[in-house]
């Protein structure tokens, strides 16, 4: 299974343009997802609420942007760019999350939270990421051609 992936995820990738694109929006999803979380408002008030957008979408913006190709690759290297970051750190963010609250609540209903978390909103998180890192992608890579 895990090859087959690879080897999906390496066709789907033509050329070291895409890659160079997707590391770079990749990075800036990181970094304002992450300061994102530091002064998102409505954290302070529902603290349970997944958030997935803005960083996502600039992370797709930069890598559809800096990609040089067609458009529908400019898509995909967005989508890449803004789910990448929710791949790598969403378990971490998942298991700080339930953890936080695990004192609260009994062993059984732990595991329940981790159980769902891990099968249906982890893998929701990582589609919104791909489809608003698409967006950003596809604009990016609009603004990119307006301007050239």
């Amino acid at each position: 299974m895990t090859s087959k992936i690879r080897v999906l995820t390496t066709e789907s990738i033509p050329n070291a343009m895409v890659s160079a694109a997707v590391f770079w929006g990749a990075v800036v999803c990181a970094i304002v997802n992450v300061i994102e979380l530091e002064y998102n408002i409505a954290a302070l008030v529902t603290p349970s609420t997944p958030s997935a957008g803005s960083g996502q979408i600039i992370g797709g913006l930069i890598a559809g942007y800096l990609y040089t190709g067609t458009r529908r690759e400019a898509l995909q290297a967005g989508g890449y760019a803004g789910s990448l970051p929710i791949l790598v750190f969403g378990p971490v963010a998942l298991v700080l999350h339930i953890g936080t609250q695990a004192t609260a609540f009994t062993l059984e209903y732990t595991l329940l939270q981790y159980a769902f978390g891990f099968l249906l909103v982890y893998p929701f998180m990582i589609c919104v990421g791909f489809l608003f890192g698409g967006i950003g992608g596809f604009v990016g890579h609009w603004i990119s051609k307006t301007l050239t």
